[in-house]
């Protein structure tokens, strides 16, 4: 009788809410916990290195990594949604074809890494050249474990894909802390993290081909997820730009002080991205006709539980900063600012829609847009305010963001209105 109480009440709060809560909650415990736990990891390595290294080796450190995530456009990004959604509607084939054509592009990474090996060198920056040079040889590996968790994703075996990330996550953590305390080098942390990765990502890998069941696979949608690597090759560039032009305008302390304040709402993000991860194959079951009143409905409630979360953040980031970070004081204030970034993150429920529909040419010309007015807006604002400059600029980018997907959600909603019309 208590159980079928408690089954009563939440589906009478399902209905209510408009989510599927015992869905959420099954799904939702695993990907909750690799998530925290990793976070929690990544918390404890960022600590270790704020009180090991001083700000200008960590300032290089967060330049080095930073390169390496920009490069990630070689490995074509978009191909993750594209395995994710191809998974969702039983397309395996689209998982293989996608891992061929990650791991041969990435060879170009590989390339431009040595070439920026030796332009350290000749640069006399030993440090920065074998680092780079590390990092080159790991890059055909390191983003094939984001195809792999996806695929996983795809078939909602949160349980597997959460243990699978878990153990990526502690095992380049272990690695990558051990190498600092032990070695205290740029060169051996950078071999250590960039490798330890490297492996993980090999691993997770296979583990996710024994599960591929059928060849079946979908042109249009390989296709896409091209299409949507090129977009994100813009995304990625300006999402990382401020890395680049703090240490080429500013110095690698402020890059230093720059990565701490962005590092915890970071974290926080990757936190929500569960909530996307859960929510996507159930956006792509909503009919076309109820998606606008289903989207803005899970889109407010979202909304108001990271409105809270951030403002938690806001209020506590003095106290975790001079706990975790005492040498970091400076990143106080930014981080409170960068948190407000946080507050567009319910707007990615409207592009997990985006993607169900295949809108490449609107993602294209919506990135484009966004590009050219975030980039001026981004050496305008550093060249005005500096270090706060470039997170204002971010917080610009989000609104501009939300905007440009809002719009093209609604310009596609009156485009099926219409079709429909029509055909009656």
């Amino acid at each position: 009788m208590v159980k079928k109480f408690i089954n009563n009440r939440i589906d009478q709060t399902s209905s209510l809410l408009g989510l599927d809560i015992p869905y959420f909650l099954k799904g939702g415990f695993w990907l909750f916990s690799a998530n925290l736990i990793s976070i929690v990891g990544g918390i404890y390595l960022s600590s270790v290195f704020s009180r090991v290294w001083p700000k200008d080796v960590y300032g290089q450190f967060s330049f080095l990594t930073s390169i390496v995530a920009l490069l990630g456009i070689t490995s074509l990004t978009g191909m993750g949604e594209a395995v994710f959604q191809g998974s969702i509607e039983n397309r395996d084939g689209v998982y293989k074809n996608a891992l061929k054509k990650v791991f041969i592009v990435s060879i170009l990474g590989l390339f431009i890494l040595v070439a920026g090996a030796f332009y350290f060198f000749l640069r006399n920056n030993s440090n920065l050249g074998y680092s780079v040079l590390a990092a080159s040889l790991a890059f055909p590996f390191y983003s094939l474990g984001s195809l792999a968790i996806a695929f996983i994703k795809g078939k909602k075996n949160f349980r597997l894909s959460s243990i699978l990330t878990l153990g990526s996550n502690i095992f380049s953590v272990i690695v990558t802390a051990a190498a600092l305390i032990k070695f205290g080098s740029l060169i051996g942390v950078a071999i250590a993290s960039f490798w330890s990765t490297a492996i993980a990502n090999i691993f997770v890998t296979f583990k996710a081909i024994k599960r591929v069941r059928n060849r079946r696979t979908d042109e249009r949608l390989l296709k896409y997820g091209v299409f949507m690597s090129f977009t994100n090759l813009i995304w990625l560039g300006l999402d990382y730009a401020d890395r680049f032009f703090i240490p080429l305008l500013l110095s690698f302390d402020k890059n230093a002080i720059y990565s701490f304040a962005i590092l915890l709402p970071t974290q926080i993000q990757n936190f929500f991205k569960m909530f996307t991860t859960l929510g996507q194959p159930k956006i792509s079951k909503i009919k076309d006709s109820e998606i606008k009143k289903a989207l803005i409905k899970k889109g407010a409630i979202l909304g108001a539980l990271i409105l809270l979360i951030v403002i938690a953040y806001i209020i506590s980031a003095p106290y975790i900063f001079k706990f975790l970070y005492p040498d970091y004081t400076e990143s106080i204030f930014p981080t409170q600012l960068y948190a407000l970034t946080l507050l567009y993150y319910p707007n990615t429920l409207f592009g997990s829609y985006l993607t169900k529909k295949r809108l490449i040419k609107e993602s294209v010309a919506g990135t484009i847009i966004y590009a050219f007015f975030f980039f001026g807006s981004l050496l305008l604002f550093i060249y005005l305010w500096g270090l706060i400059g470039a997170v204002i600029s971010k917080i610009f980018s989000r609104v501009l963001t939300v905007a440009i997907t809002q719009f093209i959600f609604f310009r596609e909603l009156r485009r099926n209105t219409s079709v429909q019309s029509s055909d009656l």
